[in-house]
């Protein structure tokens, strides 16, 4: 039965060492990035045991409670894998409560496929019946609650699309790209199930996707600040290569005082400022723009869309800011590409941005100097 196992298992088992040994490389407990894929993996690998029990169990017909208990467990455990994954992907502890209680739900429901002695609360979901010649066990599907675990899984899968996609605010949409691709993995896998064109291959689907997530973690990491969590310089000089030709304006943003608060308050109340500043930025963008940290305490946003958006966006950044304790300088200029270019616009913003941080200090009676983090 345990060479079985590893024979049936072997490139499930083998995605699953690659994960672990990538997680565990740079592993913090206190790190989510390396907690969630772990808790897959180890929930993923509880399914294929969980399988292969159900199968040693079924070609065994004394042992129907065995089987029924490892199919109850696999029907449950799918969304919790799911929920899983929706929290490594969202990180969002009011989601992650909700798909938890759902689960919940999920387990109750299959829960009354236990009462193998009572006929109508086993025959809910599913039950197993002796062969007619009493050498295995046969399954059969009870009544619509046994697609309770598919139907559940399906609707959390096209949750995690959705909300990653229009989460993507300040960003690319291709970001998105990868969970569509493991979300649309996972979903075939649970329609062919569902329809019986294959068997026990979600596991696997589901071990394929969070190997191909957690690398896009890591090479996602690469183009965004640490601090910010925007785009960094790296990622700047990329698009700008790449999108230039379609780049309808620029915003140039640098705060001031930055320095005052290091020297004053400490590094940790200068970080606290940047990483406000920041989130006013992302918040204030339109969908066709983006936003970067281009070092220290300076930040830009490059816009695709209209005039109008520009300057509203612009507006919006200096509102977010007065209401704070914080000060920032900004500029700004619409590309018109038959006038101007882009470094043209970014010169023309970089003047009015320079030309508000002088009045600031001219009114504050601060030093004006260098400032770097």
């Amino acid at each position: 039965m345990v060479l079985d196992y590893f024979v049936t298992n072997f490139f499930l088992l083998f995605v699953s060492i690659g994960i672990v040994t990538l997680v565990t490389r740079d592993y913090k407990i206190s790190n989510r990035n390396a907690i969630f894929p772990l808790l897959i993996i180890s929930s993923v690998l509880l399914g294929s045991v969980m399988i292969a029990l159900e199968s040693f169990a079924i070609a065994n017909p004394s042992f129907v409670m065995l089987a029924t208990f490892c199919t109850a467990f696999g029907y449950c455990l799918r969304p919790l894998i799911i929920c899983f994954f929706i929290q490594m992907a969202r990180r969002n502890k009011l989601v992650f409560r909700i798909t938890l209680g759902l689960v919940g739900v999920t387990t109750l429901v299959y829960a009354t496929s236990l009462f193998i002695n009572v006929e109508w609360m086993s025959h809910l979901t599913f039950y197993y019946t002796v062969s007619e010649n009493a050498t295995a066990l046969v399954f059969h599907r009870g009544g619509p609650l046994n697609f309770t675990s598919h139907i559940l899984s399906l609707f959390m899968v096209l949750y995690l699309v959705g909300g990653s996609f229009f989460a993507l605010k300040g960003q690319h949409r291709a970001d998105a790209l990868p969970i569509i691709l493991c979300a649309i993995f996972v979903i075939v896998a649970v329609i062919m199930e569902m329809v019986s064109w294959a068997t026990n291959i979600l596991n696997t689907c589901i071990a394929i996707s969070c190997l191909f997530y957690y690398v896009h973690i890591f090479q996602q990491a690469s183009f965004h600040d640490a601090l910010t969590g925007l785009y960094n310089r790296k990622s700047y000089y990329r698009d700008l290569a790449r999108m230039e030709p379609v780049v309808k304006g620029v915003i140039q943003i640098d705060m001031n005082a930055l320095k005052f608060i290091n020297d004053n308050e400490g590094h940790e109340a200068g970080d606290l400022a940047l990483t406000t500043i920041s989130k006013a930025v992302l918040e204030s963008c339109g969908k066709h723009m983006y936003a970067y940290r281009m070092g220290g305490d300076e930040f830009l946003i490059l816009s695709l869309g209209s005039k109008d958006e520009l300057i509203q966006a612009a507006s919006k950044i200096k509102e977010t800011i007065a209401k704070t304790r914080y000060f920032i300088a900004i500029g700004y200029a619409f590309i018109n590409q038959n006038e101007m270019t882009m470094e043209e616009a970014s010169k023309k913003a970089e003047e009015m941005m320079y030309r508000e941080k002088a009045e600031f200090y001219r009114h504050s009676g601060m030093e004006r100097r260098k400032e770097r983090i």
